[in-house]
């Protein structure tokens, strides 16, 4: 639950009342009543329930703060009707059914309000295209599935200015 409102009902509302046609109608200029995180958000994108589950338990493991998304449109219409604040850091899945995460990487760094957001491109495909494609949008990072865990979690803490591993929990997982 999200604000009272569930995922399906977000995803509902953003299948009748936005367009893929207008990226612009996904955003609103006033954030004013945008709900503020307590500590950084991580939003993860990607249609993988298994790779949803693994992000967000290894990072909320080392407390940081995650939201998930099974694709684009969903986590679009989740920020343009402020019930998230802008994400400090976007894991993103290159291969999402509805809009690519190319798509959804350029309408993100195309907008003020994620200025402060790095991308991190997520893919099963570790090709010099892809990682070429990805890194030329900007702000973005690449990490190639499947990934291992601590490569991660020390990749998100990075961009988000995290740098002494000393700041947070340790980085022993639960066996």
């Amino acid at each position: 639950m999200l604000n009272g409102s569930s995922f399906s009902d977000v995803r509902e509302r953003s299948r009748t009342t936005r367009t893929l046609a207008d990226p612009d109608t996904f955003f609103t200029s006033d954030l004013g009543d945008m709900a503020s995180a307590a500590s950084p958000l991580v939003m993860v994108i990607d249609d993988s329930m298994c790779v949803r589950k693994v992000v967000e338990l290894s990072l909320t493991h080392v407390g940081i703060s995650t939201i998930a998304f099974p694709d684009g449109p969903t986590a679009l219409e989740a920020l343009s009707s402020r019930r998230i604040a802008p994400p400090r850091v976007l894991l993103l899945d290159i291969g999402l059914p509805r809009m690519s995460g190319y798509d959804i990487a350029k309408l993100i760094h195309s907008r003020s309000e994620f200025d402060d957001t790095s991308i991190i491109m997520i893919s099963s495909h570790d090709g010099v295209i892809d990682r070429a494609r990805s890194l030329l949008i900007g702000r973005v990072d690449f990490i190639a599935k499947p990934f291992k865990r601590d490569e991660l979690v020390r990749r998100v803490r990075r961009a988000l200015g995290i740098l002494d591993a000393r700041l947070g929990p340790s980085m022993d997982w639960p066996e």
